[in-house]
């Protein structure tokens, strides 16, 4: 990293070689803080024997922490940056940070750095464009849609949001009534697909003094969400042969879902968002079970998982049942409670 005089870039003060540098931000910030003008990004010097790598400097362009906490892990080769903007700040940030992983190399051959996996796909990327410009519909809602599309593309592949879907499917698997030859079905992984459901036509019913609120809108999954289930079934071969058990892998993906949904926020203490389609929604499932590396071709199998499938939508998302997404940690109160 080079360090100039001012933004006409004349004259160079040093260079800073970043990868004998950690980047963090002192303090352990909140998120919410990371970014504020009062914290610096810290550049900590970690080549231990190694020589200083700037060339010279002046005390104006780097600021020093005066918390003694910060002063015993710091050292006279550490420096502190500082930036007026806060969202330039955060460029900066991740800039150094890139560079800070790179290996150092006087061959000045341009090293390509290895792709962080919780990144999005760009066929993703390009799939959620096209389609918040595909129909009139769309250019409604395009706003909303890419909004969420675009949270959703930068935490679909993190662990905590893995986890927090296979939980999720964990609880509702444990629901479904299985069919008579298929025993104990536990959840094995998810893959979350490449897309979120896109809202067209949203429109708002009621919105009253008490806080109850009314919405409908129209509702399209192409997303590809995958689940992978363990199982064991009862096969029976012939009437003269014992049925015998086999363990089953099920690769169970939701290619489509579509229907109008009616959305429900009920007055205080509610702390959840309910929501249920008003009839049966177009539901197109792919269903693939394995035995021993093997597929099993039997359409009677396969057709009998779809329809038990296809009973837990119609029993917890189909009016008048609907399911429900908190929006708000009740620690098993199931509101939002004041203290009495």
């Amino acid at each position: 990293m080079f360090i100039y005089e001012n933004e006409l870039v004349q004259e160079c003060l040093g260079v800073i070689t970043l990868p004998n540098y950690q980047v963090s931000v002192p303090g352990n910030q909140k998120d919410g803080h990371i970014f504020s003008k009062r914290n610096p990004i810290w550049l900590k010097y970690q080549a231990p024997g190694g020589p200083a790598s700037l060339a010279s400097t002046s005390s104006h362009h780097t600021r020093r922490s005066t918390a003694s906490s910060e002063n015993s892990l710091s050292s006279s080769k550490d420096y502190y940056l500082s930036m007026v903007s806060c969202i330039d700040k955060e460029d900066l940030y991740f800039t150094l940070l890139r560079c800070s992983k790179l290996k150092p190399n006087r061959s000045f051959i341009r090293e390509i750095p290895k792709r962080d996996s919780t990144l999005f796909d760009k066929s993703a990327m390009n799939t959620l464009i096209r389609t918040i410009h595909s129909n009139e519909h769309q250019f409604q809602a395009a706003w909303l849609n890419a909004l969420l599309g675009r949270i959703f593309l930068g935490v679909y592949k993190t662990p905590q949001v893995k986890d927090m879907v296979f939980q999720k499917m964990v609880d509702k698997l444990s629901r479904v009534r299985l069919p008579n030859f298929l025993n104990d079905m536990r959840m094995k992984s998810v893959h979350l697909g490449d897309g979120v459901p896109l809202i067209t036509r949203p429109k708002l019913l009621a919105l009253k003094p008490n806080g109850d609120m009314v919405m409908d809108l129209s509702l399209l999954y192409q997303g590809g969400f995958r689940a992978e289930v363990e199982a064991e079934a009862v096969v029976t071969v012939t009437k003269k042969i014992q049925p015998i058990k086999v363990s089953l892998v099920l690769v169970m993906t939701l290619v489509r879902l579509e229907g109008r949904v009616q959305v429900w926020v009920k007055p205080p203490p509610c702390n959840r968002i309910w929501y249920g389609f008003y009839h049966k929604p177009q539901v197109e499932m792919k269903i693939e079970p394995v035995v021993s590396d093997k597929h099993i071709k039997s359409n009677l199998i396969i057709k009998a998982i779809e329809n038990k499938m296809l009973e837990a939508i119609a029993e917890t998302m189909v009016l008048p049942n609907m399911d429900d997404i908190p929006f708000s940690d009740s620690e098993g109160v199931g509101g939002i409670f004041g203290e009495e």
